[in-house]
C-alpha cells in the first residue's frame, strides 16, 4: 500500500444485502419501480439522518471512540427502498428521504461503487425494473455467480476498496439469492501537512478527568483553514485538495474538508443537541485568519476501531421496523417471492489519523432471509487536548461522509511518520 503520497485514505464503506428465501412462482416480471424527479440520481438527500444517527449512536456507545458513516448507510438504504413498497418504503423513506445521493468519483483519488450480485438460478427473478434502477440510479453493476462461497463478492470489495477491507463476508448461506454491495473509498491528501519532527507527548484530558499522553501533532496556519470560537464550542475545518475526474490536483473538482469540533462542556451532552442547525452556526462563524492573526493547532494522532452491535436496533429506533419483520416486511419490487425481510444489519468501522493523513475503513452489512515590514501577528490557540468530535464531508454537497467521536486517543506504535 503506497504511503506518504496517499495522505488520506478515507475508506471502503461496504454494503451486502444478503436475501435468502425459497423458490415460489414468479409472476410479476415487468413491474415498474419509476423513481419521481425528486428522486433522480445526483441529487442529496435533505432529512435529519445523519444527526439522528448520532445521536442515537452517542447514546448507545456514551464515552466511547465510535465512528460511523452516514453517506454510506444512506446509499446502501437508497437501494434498499427502491426495492421496498408499502409501509416497508414509506419507513425508509421518512428515515432518509427520497432523493439519491450524489455519487463521488475523482480516479484512483475517490470513489463510489455499487454492485448487484445475483445467484444464477435466480437471474431471472429479480424484475427488470430493479436491474434498471441499480444500473439507471447508482450506476450499479450486476454479477452473476453461483456465490456458494463469499469469495468472489469479497475479492469485488477488496478491490473497489483500495485493499482496505478483506474478507468482509464470512460465509454465504446455502439459501443465498442476491447481494447488494456498495463500496466507497477516498484517498485524498491534506491542502497543510502537519511537520513530522513537531509530534511529541502532551496530555489529554478524558471525560472522566483523568489525564493521559497522547502523540499530539502541531502547525500553524496564516491563512488556508478556517475557524470558529463560540460560546458552545471552537474548532477547525481543514481543506483537503481538489481534484478532476482524472484524479489530478485541480482547482474544480471534488473538494473534502476535516470538521473538528471541541466543544466547551461534556463532549456527550453537546452531542445530544448537535444538528443541522448546529453545524450552519458552526460554518456561519467560521473565517480564516486575518493579516494580523495565525492558527496554532494541536490534533492528537489517534487510531481505533468501531463493531456497531447494536446497529439494527438504531435502525428500529429510528423508524425503520417493518424491514426486520417477517410477517410484515415488503420487498416485492426487488423480486417476487414471499416474505423477504432484513434479518441483521452490521455497521463496523476502522480509523487511524496522523501527520500525513487519515486512513478509515467501514463495512455495512443487512443480511436478508425469508419470511513587507511583517507585522506582529496574534495567535489563535486551538487545541485538542479533551473529548471531540469530528466529521468529514463533500464541501459543494455537503453529504457527511464520516462522523466520529475521539474520547480516547490511542497512542501509536512506532515511528511518527509513517515511512515509504
Amino acid at each position: 500500500m503506497r504511503r506518504k503520497e496517499k495522505i488520506l485514505i478515507f475508506s471502503a464503506v461496504v454494503l451486502i444485502i444478503v436475501g435468502v428465501c425459497t423458490g415460489l412462482y414468479y409472476t410479476y416480471k415487468n413491474k415498474n419501480i419509476k423513481p419521481s424527479q425528486e428522486e433522480s440520481q445526483g441529487q442529496s438527500v435533505e432529512t435529519n439522518f445523519d444527526y439522528d444517527m448520532l445521536k442515537v449512536t452517542n447514546n448507545l456507545y456514551k464515552n466511547k471512540n465510535y465512528l460511523i458513516s452516514p453517506y454510506s448507510m444512506k446509499l446502501a438504504l437508497s437501494m434498499v427502498r427502491d426495492g421496498a413498497s408499502g409501509e416497508t418504503k414509506n419507513q425508509i423513506k421518512n428515515m432518509i428521504g427520497t432523493g439519491n445521493i450524489k455519487l463521488l468519483n475523482s480516479n484512483k483519488r475517490i470513489s463510489t461503487a455499487n454492485g448487484l450480485f445475483v445467484k444464477n438460478k435466480y437471474q431471472k427473478d429479480i424484475l427488470d425494473s430493479y436491474y434498471k434502477a441499480i444500473k439507471n440510479n447508482y450506476n450499479g453493476e450486476i454479477l452473476y455467480g453461483d456465490f456458494t462461497t463469499p469469495n468472489d463478492i469479497n475479492d469485488w470489495i477488496y478491490e473497489k476498496t483500495y485493499e482496505m477491507i478483506k474478507n468482509p463476508i464470512k460465509e454465504i448461506d446455502p439459501d443465498f439469492i442476491l447481494g447488494i454491495v456498495n463500496a466507497i473509498a477516498i484517498d485524498v491528501e491534506w491542502e497543510s501537512l502537519f511537520e513530522c519532527n513537531m509530534t511529541y507527548s502532551e496530555p489529554f484530558t478524558k471525560y472522566n478527568n483523568d489525564t493521559i499522553d497522547v502523540e499530539m501533532m502541531h502547525n500553524t496556519y496564516q491563512n488556508g483553514i478556517k475557524y470558529f470560537k463560540t460560546s458552545e464550542e471552537q474548532g477547525i475545518i481543514l481543506p483537503y485538495k481538489t481534484y478532476n475526474s482524472d484524479g489530478e490536483v485541480s482547482e474544480e473538482g471534488i473538494s473534502l474538508e476535516f470538521v473538528g469540533i471541541l466543544p466547551n462542556n461534556e463532549l456527550d451532552s453537546y452531542i445530544n443537541s448537535f444538528n443541522k442547525t448546529t453545524l450552519s452556526k458552526i460554518d456561519n462563524n467560521a473565517k480564516e485568519p486575518n493579516k494580523k492573526q495565525e492558527i496554532i493547532l494541536s490534533l492528537p494522532r489517534f487510531e481505533y476501531d468501531f463493531e456497531y452491535a447494536t446497529f439494527k436496533k438504531s435502525l428500529i429506533d429510528l423508524g425503520m421496523k417493518d424491514a426486520f419483520v417477517p410477517e410484515v416486511a415488503d420487498f416485492s419490487n426487488i423480486i417476487n417471492k414471499e416474505s423477504i425481510y432484513i434479518s441483521d444489519a452490521i455497521h463496523d468501522t476502522y480509523i487511524k489519523l496522523g501527520e500525513t493523513g487519515t486512513k478509515a475503513a467501514a463495512v455495512t452489512a443487512f443480511m436478508f432471509e425469508t419470511n513587507a515590514i511583517e507585522e506582529e501577528k496574534k495567535s489563535i490557540s486551538i487545541k485538542f487536548d479533551k473529548p471531540f468530535m469530528y466529521l468529514i464531508r463533500e464541501k459543494d454537497s455537503n453529504n457527511i461522509l464520516f462522523i466520529g467521536t475521539v474520547y480516547e486517543p490511542n497512542i501509536w506504535k512506532g515511528s511518527t511518520c509513517e515511512e515509504e
